[in-house]
Formats: structure tokens, sequence, C-alpha cells
């Protein structure tokens, strides 16, 4: 009886362990596949432009730009900023 007890303590700590795990990947998945329309700017803070219905993917990829500086490179309406990269 105690080695049931113990495999059913087991399973249920995998499981959990397990499922807030993949909770946790399928928020940052649902994240990066949000479009949404973007303002973008020059390195000066100038607005040179936008995009349209576009993921944060898409943006840094168009843009060249990603999450790693503090120089404004684009902002989505409702969502994340994006940065240069240098």
């Amino acid at each position: 009886m105690k080695k049931v007890k113990s495999s059913i303590l087991a399973f249920l700590l995998i499981a959990g362990v397990s499922g807030a795990f993949a909770t946790k990947i399928a928020k940052a998945a649902g994240k990066r596949s949000t479009s949404y329309n973007w303002t973008v700017y020059d390195r000066n803070g100038v607005q040179t432009g936008t995009l349209s219905n576009k993921t944060e993917a898409q943006a840094e990829s168009a843009t060249g730009c990603s999450s790693g500086t503090p120089t404004k490179c684009a902002v989505a309406t409702g969502g994340p900023t994006i940065y240069y990269t240098n």
C-alpha cells in the first residue's frame, strides 16, 4: 500500500510540474504569434513609418531590431516595444 501511495504521489508531482511547464510554453508561444499594428522609429526617435498586422517576430525581422537595447525601434499598438540591437 505504501508503494502505491508513493507511486501516486510521484505521478501527481510529475503531472503538476509538466502541466505548469506546458502552460508557460503555450502562453509564450501565444504572445509571439499575436499580430499588432506597429509604429516604427529611427535611432533618433523620429517616426519613420508603420507595419500593419505583424507579429513581434515579423516586426523584428522587418526592422532588424530586437528587445535588447534602450533605443526604441518600434511600438505595437496595445502590445510590446522592440529596440535597436546596437
